[in-house]
């Protein structure tokens, strides 16, 4: 990126460079008053492309940081419901995570659901909506629209690390991390609200 701007900068002060100067007016010819356009517009057009370029340098550099302090956001909104559970159910959070994504065998399915039954952890299925009232289909279908999302994040993250051995390290981080996002919806917003709805069905 910084070559091409470089590249677009250079080109466009070459400009400047090949403007060739008001050819002399032969004897004879009256000489009104003019502005000498060729020798103003290449300085200007040049400027223009250097300030333009600025912008967007400008405008990408808080993008950026627009993105950074919305993941940083995101991410103590996390840690914020992660520490609002009590221990036990950190600790199971915890374990339950690693299990998020993964192919399992019918019988570690099978103790996972007995071990999900005995620490109250959520179906992460959604539900039969037929007989719900529209709020409460909103609500579950949202917060079952971000749990999809942390999932598919997750599944991303999985695929990255199928394609990408160099990179193991960062995808084994990012796996984690999507893994407890996907846990800490899974335990607290999607739990609470499918609680809300069983209650009112």
């Amino acid at each position: 990126m910084k070559f091409i701007l470089a590249l677009l900068c250079l080109l466009a002060t070459a400009d400047t460079l090949w403007a060739h100067p008001i050819p002399a007016e032969s004897k004879g010819q009256r000489r009104g008053i003019s502005i000498p356009w060729r020798k103003i517009i290449p300085p200007v057009g040049t400027l223009a492309i250097i300030g333009g370029l600025a912008g967007l340098v400008y405008l990408g550099t808080k993008a950026d940081e627009a993105y950074a302090a919305l993941k940083t956001l995101d991410e103590s909104e996390f840690e914020a419901k992660y520490q609002s559970l009590d221990s036990q159910d950190q600790v199971y959070l915890d374990t339950r995570s690693q299990y998020i994504g993964r192919r399992l065998t019918e019988e570690e399915k099978a103790t996972l659901a007995e071990m999900d039954e005995k620490h109250g952890w959520p179906n992460m299925e959604m539900p039969d909506t037929r007989k719900m009232n529209q709020e409460d289909k909103h609500m579950l279908e949202k917060v079952h629209g971000r749990l999809r999302h942390a999932l598919e994040k997750l599944e991303r993250t999985n695929q990255s690390m199928a394609k990408a051995v160099l990179n193991a390290e960062r995808a084994k981080a990012e796996q984690h991390e999507a893994q407890l996002q996907a846990a800490v919806i899974a335990a607290t917003d999607w739990k609470q609200a499918l609680h809300k709805v069983q209650g009112a069905v």
